[in-house]
C-alpha cells in the first residue's frame, strides 16, 4: 500500500492554525508577518523557509522538530484524513487512520508518545476524530504510555455508534470485539484489526 508520509510546510501551517482555532489575519498580528503572505504559504503558492515556518508556527505555540522516522503522526494522519474526505475519498480516509495504527504499533514506546503528543486537528467529520483518538489512546495503553489530553476532548466522540472502516450491518459482528478505547467513543472497530502489523 501508498501512503502519504510527509507533510508540506503548507498542509504544516493550515493544520497548525486551523488545529489552534487562530485566523490568518490573527496569526500575521502575533507574528509581524502579512495576512497575504500567510495565505500564500498555505495554498503552496509560496514555499517558505525553515526559519519563516518556524517563527510562524512558534506564533501558534508550536515547533518545528525533527524525529527518526516516517512514519504518521496523529497529526498528520487526521490531515490526510481531512483531505481524502474533502475529496468524497473514504477509503483514502480509513486508509490514513490504519496506517496511523499501524505505525504506532510498529515504533518503539518513546517514539509512539512523540507521533501523538501535538494534538491532531479536526478530520471535519466526528467519527474520524473519534476513531484517531481512540486508535492514540489504544497503542499508547499497549506500552503502559497515558494518552495525551487532546485524545479526552469531547469533540473526539462520534455523535451515534459507527463501525469504522466497515459496512453499517456487521456492528453485531463487531461490536464484541470492539476494545474498550473505541466503544467509549462509539467506534465499533475489531481488535482482530489492531493486530496487522
Amino acid at each position: 500500500m501508498c501512503y502519504h508520509k510527509h507533510m508540506t510546510g503548507a498542509q504544516l501551517l493550515r493544520f497548525a492554525r486551523l488545529a489552534s482555532g487562530t485566523s490568518q489575519h490573527e496569526l500575521a498580528r502575533r507574528t509581524r508577518a502579512h495576512q497575504p503572505s500567510i495565505w500564500a504559504i498555505e495554498n503552496a503558492a509560496h514555499d517558505p523557509t525553515v526559519a519563516t515556518l518556524s517563527r510562524l508556527l512558534a506564533g501558534l505555540g508550536n515547533q518545528v522538530t525533527s524525529l527518526p522516522t516516517l512514519s504518521l503522526t496523529a497529526a498528520s494522519a487526521a490531515a490526510f484524513t481531512r483531505q481524502a474526505l474533502e475529496e468524497g475519498n473514504l477509503g483514502g480516509a480509513d486508509v490514513s487512520v490504519l496506517q496511523l495504527a499501524d505505525d504506532l504499533a510498529a515504533a518503539e514506546p518513546a517514539l509512539r508518545a512523540a507521533l501523538v503528543v501535538g494534538p491532531a486537528p479536526s478530520t471535519g467529520d466526528r467519527r474520524y476524530d473519534a476513531w484517531i483518538a481512540a486508535v492514540v489512546e489504544y497503542r499508547l495503553a499497549e506500552v503502559g504510555i497515558p494518552a495525551p489530553t487532546w485524545v479526552h476532548d469531547p469533540s473526539r466522540l462520534a455523535d451515534e455508534e459507527w463501525v469504522a472502516g466497515g459496512i453499517a450491518g456487521l456492528a453485531g459482528v463487531v461490536r464484541p470485539t470492539t476494545p474498550e478505547p473505541f466503544a467509549r467513543r462509539r467506534v465499533l472497530f475489531s481488535s482482530l484489526d489492531l493486530q496487522s502489523v
